[in-house]
């Protein structure tokens, strides 16, 4: 079963996530009312991936944030650190 709080990991097709994004978008937008549908409310994360390529995402309310620098696997420290920081904010909120 799954429970809340969700967070978001869309697969890109192609070799760039950004055609992933606006799907991405949309997906955490359905985690949010599944979210506040178990009485979790607050920010929701997205991830678009490649594999070797990261692009993290932040939905805050009806506020997405996107961050622009480029992740990718030959940085495993930075993204493995985003995603431990991304985790560490959902369980300790």
């Amino acid at each position: 079963s799954v429970e809340a709080p969700v967070v978001v990991v869309v697969e890109a097709a192609n070799d760039s996530p950004k055609p992933a994004i606006a799907p991405c978008i949309a997906k955490m937008v359905g985690a949010q009312a599944f979210n506040a549908a178990y009485g979790v409310s607050g920010t929701v994360y997205g991830v678009v991936t490649t594999g070797s390529h990261w692009t993290f995402l932040r939905l805050d309310d009806a506020h997405v944030v996107i961050d622009l620098r480029e992740h990718y696997l030959r940085d495993i420290d930075r993204v493995v650190g985003i995603l431990v920081a991304t985790i560490a904010k959902l369980l300790l909120g």
